[in-house]
Formats: C-alpha cells, sequence, structure tokens
C-alpha cells in the first residue's frame, strides 16, 4: 500500500511536470527558431542590400562622370581615371572606349601599365548591350590567386555627336572587400553568410578561405533554390537541410535582382539550437528534483497515513478472527483518530456482546445440568426406596432367627444396616 501510494504521488506530481516542461521546450524552440530566422533574414537582406548599393554607387558615379565629360570635354582621361580609380573602394582597374568599342585609356590599381585592349571587343554581346545604353555585369572571374573579380560596362548617355562622346567606362571591380564585410557580421564564425552568382559559384563567405578553396556550394538546399527561383526576398519560409559541409543547418536564401546573384546565410542545428538543449537539461534537472522531493514527502506522508491503516487493517483482522480483548491506540481528533475511536467502540460492544451471550450459554447449561440431576436423582431414588425396603426386611428376619456371633459376623461383612 505504500508503495502505491508513493507511486501515485510521484505521478500526479511529475506527469502535469513533464507535460508543463514539454510544451515550455517545444514553444521555446519555435521561438528560437523564429528570432534566429528573423536575426538570418535581416543578416541577408543587410548583405543583398549593401551589395546593390555597392555596385549601384559605382554605376552612379561612373555614369555621372560620363555625363559630364562630353560636356567639358576630357584633355588626359588617365589622369580622370587615376582620380575615379583612388576614390572608389573595390576598384581594380577602369578603363574607358569610345563609341565602336576602341579603348582609350585604362589604369590599374595593381599594373604600373595594363595589358592591351582586347580587339574583339567590339563584336562581344556586352558591348553591343552597352552600344544600346544598357548597363552589363559581367559574370565573376577568378584570378591566379583567387581573387574574385566582376567587370561592370558602364555606357554613357547619348549626347551630340559632334562631340565624339566616348561610348563607355569598363570597370573592374575586386568582390575581397566583400569578405571583409560579410565576416564582420558573423562574429566567432557561429554561422556563414556567402554570395553565389547566377550559376551558383561561391564569390563570397564570411570565411574567405572557402572562396579561395573554390568550394563547390551548389549541394546546400538554399542554393538550390536560387538557382531554381524558388527563393523569396523575405526569405521565407526558412529549412533546415545538410549543407554542403555536410552539417545540419537552418538555411535560407534572399536573390540580389539587380545583380541575379543571391545571399546564402546558414547556421549549424548544433550552435543554433544549443540554449534548446541546455533548457532541456535545466527542465529535465528540474522534473528530477521535483520527482525526488515528491517522493521524499511522499514517503513520510505514506508513512505517517499508511502506518494507522495498517494497524487499523490488523484490528479488523483480529476482530475478524473473533479477538475483542485489544483496543486499537487512540491517534489524535483527526479523521483517522475519529476511525480508530470509533473502531474501539465497536470492538468494546463486540466485546460486552461477546461477554453476554457467553454469560447466557453458561446460565442455560447450568439449568440443563441441574433438570439432568433432579432426573436423574428422581431415577436414583426409586430402587434406593426398594432396597431399603428390602433390608429392612432382611434385618427384621435376621433378628428373630437364632444365629451364631459367627454367622452374625459374616452378615455383617456384606450388609451394613443402620
Amino acid at each position: 500500500m505504500r508503495f502505491r501510494f508513493l507511486a501515485f504521488s510521484v505521478l500526479i506530481a511529475t506527469v502535469p511536470l513533464i507535460f508543463l516542461a514539454g510544451v515550455t521546450w517545444n514553444q521555446a524552440r519555435v521561438d528560437l527558431e523564429k528570432s534566429l530566422h528573423a536575426r538570418n533574414v535581416a543578416l541577408a537582406q543587410k548583405v543583398a542590400s549593401d551589395t546593390e548599393v555597392l555596385f549601384q554607387g559605382i554605376v552612379e558615379k561612373l555614369a555621372l562622370v560620363g555625363a559630364t565629360s562630353g560636356v567639358r570635354g576630357v584633355q588626359n582621361w588617365e589622369d580622370l581615371l587615376y582620380s575615379i580609380l583612388f576614390k572608389t573602394p573595390y576598384l581594380e582597374n577602369l578603363a574607358v572606349f569610345d563609341r565602336w568599342g576602341h579603348g582609350l585609356a585604362a589604369v590599374s590599381r595593381r599594373q604600373v601599365k595594363p595589358g592591351p585592349w582586347p580587339k574583339d571587343f567590339p563584336q562581344t554581346t556586352e558591348f553591343q548591350r552597352v552600344a544600346q545604353g544598357e548597363v552589363v555585369f559581367g559574370p565573376v572571374r577568378f584570378e591566379e590567386d583567387g581573387r574574385p573579380l566582376l567587370d561592370i560596362l558602364v555606357p554613357f548617355p547619348p549626347g551630340d555627336p559632334r562631340l565624339d562622346r566616348p561610348g563607355g567606362f569598363l570597370a573592374t571591380v575586386s568582390l575581397r572587400g566583400l569578405w571583409h564585410d560579410i565576416s564582420r557580421l558573423t562574429p566567432g564564425h557561429r554561422f556563414s553568410i556567402y554570395l553565389v552568382d547566377s550559376s551558383g559559384t561561391l564569390i563570397a563567405h564570411s570565411d574567405f578561405s572557402q572562396v579561395l578553396e573554390g568550394r563547390e556550394v551548389r549541394g546546400s538546399q538554399a542554393v538550390s533554390d536560387l538557382l531554381a527561383g524558388r527563393s523569396r526576398k523575405d526569405g521565407v519560409p526558412p529549412k533546415r537541410y545538410v549543407s554542403y559541409q555536410g552539417q545540419e543547418v537552418l538555411g535560407l536564401s534572399l536573390p540580389v535582382p539587380e545583380l541575379g546573384w543571391g545571399v546564402v546565410v546558414e547556421e549549424p542545428v548544433e550552435t543554433a539550437l544549443a540554449p534548446i538543449r541546455a533548457l532541456a537539461w535545466k527542465l529535465t534537472a528540474v522534473t528530477i528534483f521535483v520527482a525526488l522531493l515528491v517522493g521524499l514527502l511522499a514517503g513520510i506522508f505514506s508513512v505517517r497515513l499508511t502506518a494507522p491503516l495498517e494497524k487499523l487493517f490488523a484490528g479488523i483482522k483480529r476482530v475478524a478472527a473473533g479477538d475483542y480483548q485489544k483496543a486499537l491506540p487512540a491517534l489524535g481528533e483527526d479523521e483517522m483518530g475519529r476511525l480508530v475511536a470509533s473502531f474501539n467502540l465497536m470492538v468494546a460492544e463486540l466485546r460486552k456482546k461477546e461477554e453476554t451471550e457467553a454469560a447466557l450459554a453458561r446460565a442455560e447449561k447450568l439449568a440443563a445440568l441441574g433438570v439432568l440431576a433432579s432426573g436423574l436423582a428422581h431415577e436414583m431414588n426409586n430402587p434406593l426406596a426398594i432396597l431399603a425396603a428390602y433390608t429392612e426386611d432382611l434385618k427384621e428376619y435376621w433378628e428373630k432367627e437364632d444365629l451364631s456371633p459367627e454367622q452374625r459376623a459374616q452378615l455383617d461383612r456384606y450388609f451394613i444396616f443402620p
């Protein structure tokens, strides 16, 4: 009984606690995932916005120079190009070409004398698009040292043909600066942010060694979504998948429409949900502590509660066996004490009833014995009276006879006369 009471007490106390802990843990997990997703969306949107602003700023600056160069004229293109080059971050090379696609001047941040102008440039698709007034972003290419570069062709606005206005600028932008900008957003590298181009090639990463190693990232679900056009600007819905590095991650992807690129943010599930695991351990510890505490208190109360009940059951067994002599000790004025007092009163009444019944049984036995004795006395008196009469007759007869002393002594041996 004590074990059942103890088990029931622990069960009643721990089952609601376990249920509440489970609900709390699940809600905390959902809230944490929402919070992490909101943070990752904000980071991805910042990277996408900063990237678009960076290139838009370069395009606008070059377009402004192109709009004013025909009006005021340019005597020395190299000086102008150098001025633009050193005032514009991330620019590696800058060249200007005329309306027929012939190079006029070129400067470089790393080379004293840039290489020759490509002869086939006027026949390229990019030049044809620039000639129609379109800004063209070329594909990302990698130098021998692993630096990712991007060519941007910016046309000059159309003007008076007599001014012989150049066709546009060819700007080569280094994406290495993006590596540092992105890496500053991921302190401690708890999660990864990276950029991919329209073909899914890795062009920038918070861990720039990934770019230098030329890691293949198309295996990540977020990159696949980008290439398939399934990514949304709000980064919804979040994904849980295995990344290209073989880790289970919470990831999302956002497109950069102006460039045809995409931003991917991935955070390992193990790192992201570490607070939830810590919470689960705490809830488990609290549940175990409460179960032990409830078990201890239930054990104490079960002893106090079941000990009188066990004594009461033992008393009931004695009463059932016919023992009404021993009363249970008093337990106070509570419910159990009143129950024991009622039981003792019942036992006392049963004891009185038993004593009364025993006295009645003894009286009945004595009465039956008296009737038996009177009957026996009556039955025995009759033959004794006859014997006494015959003895008197024999005495009278012997007294009349002349007997010798020896004969009288022999008769006295067998008969006793009054």
